[in-house]
């Protein structure tokens, strides 16, 4: 699924609808659909969040002007008209984000906006099967909240991680029961750009980058819960001590629980770290991509593999726990690592 702007004035979305006869791998995406629009040029929307689960049921939120909207896909229809997710000025803010389980419980957080009598405030509205999105709870203080991520388990648990003032916390909440007292998951440092990732059993990845002084990141911190527990472990460095700073994680899990963090390091080396896994490795193949896509990783029957785009002139490495000592690879190739959990 994909977002586009169009003259900078539309929000548009368009979405994989099936394959090209004879053509292996061919993706066909959908003609764009205007999800709202024509913008004001003094008014544009905030950047929207999308999720989507395995039954390919796509939702998408983001806010103008204030309002959080949605707009929606099942597989094989077409997107709906956009609404709110919940009426009334008292729930005004933004920005959003996003989230759907296999159950189809589907859950939406944001910021409101601090009024000279009504602190801000970050809450979650929560759709479960069958029913409408719930009157806004609030799970903390909205106040320097920077950012925050959602995720759904296959049970409807749904798991909050956001960054504010003090750190990086973590809420949840089951079906039936209200959210959890925050979890503060970062220690001591400047802790940033958090994000959160949760597997149908409920395992949960916590990551962030932190460092001694804002805007200087030194280490990737990753924090693991296991399905079925109450509380996230203490967070881990991931990341590999190379003096550069090291940056913009993004976490993995595969069905069985098994993690991956990827991360950048320096000005152009990307870095994956594999959690507590014993590794074998392929021969290096040659890359199409020029530059920097990113950390992408896809698993497969509890195993994970990991692809590398990497930049062209430059040298990587890939840093595994020890025993193993890091891999090098080169410009142009893609290292692919699978391997089980102990």
């Amino acid at each position: 699924m994909r977002f586009v702007r169009v003259g900078a004035a539309v929000l548009a979305a368009a979405a994989i609808v099936g394959t090209q006869s004879g053509v292996a791998s061919a993706a066909v995406w959908s003609p764009t659909k205007t999800l709202q629009g024509v913008f004001g040029i003094s008014s544009p929307p905030e950047a929207p969040s999308v999720a989507s689960n395995a039954a390919g049921h796509g939702v998408a939120v983001w806010d103008n002007t204030g309002v959080v909207r949605l707009a929606e896909r099942v597989k094989g229809g077409a997107w709906t008209a956009s609404r709110t997710v919940f009426p009334g000025s008292a729930w005004y803010g933004g920005p959003s984000t996003v989230a759907i389980g296999a159950d189809e419980t589907t859950a939406v957080a944001w910021t409101t906006v601090a009024t000279r009598y009504v602190p801000a405030k970050l809450v979650v509205s929560v759709r479960r099967p069958g029913a409408d999105f719930t009157t806004p709870v609030q799970v903390a203080p909205g106040f320097l909240v920077f950012s925050f991520r959602l995720g759904v388990a296959a049970d409807g648990t749904v798991t909050l991680a956001w960054l504010d003032g003090s750190g990086v916390h973590a809420s949840t909440q089951a079906p039936g029961s209200a959210w959890s007292a925050p979890q503060q998951l970062s220690g001591a440092g400047y802790p940033s750009l958090p994000d959160l990732v949760v597997n149908d059993a409920g395992a949960a990845v916590a990551v962030w980058q932190q460092g001694s002084s804002p805007g200087a990141p030194a280490s990737i911190l990753a924090a693991f819960r296991p399905a079925g527990a109450a509380a996230f472990d203490a967070a881990q460095v991931v990341s590999a001590g190379t003096g550069q700073s090291t940056w913009n994680p993004k976490p993995g899990i595969s069905a069985s629980g098994d993690a991956a963090v990827g991360y950048l390091d320096g000005a152009s080396m990307v870095v994956v770290t594999v959690s507590r896994q014993a590794m074998t490795s392929s021969s290096p193949r040659t890359a199409s991509s020029t530059g920097i896509t990113g950390c992408t990783w896809k698993t497969n029957a509890g195993s994970i593999e990991q692809n590398l785009c990497i930049v062209t002139g430059s040298s990587h490495s890939i840093n595994m726990c020890p025993p193993h000592s890091p891999t090098r690879i080169t410009k142009n190739s893609i290292l692919k690592l699978a391997g089980a959990f102990h």
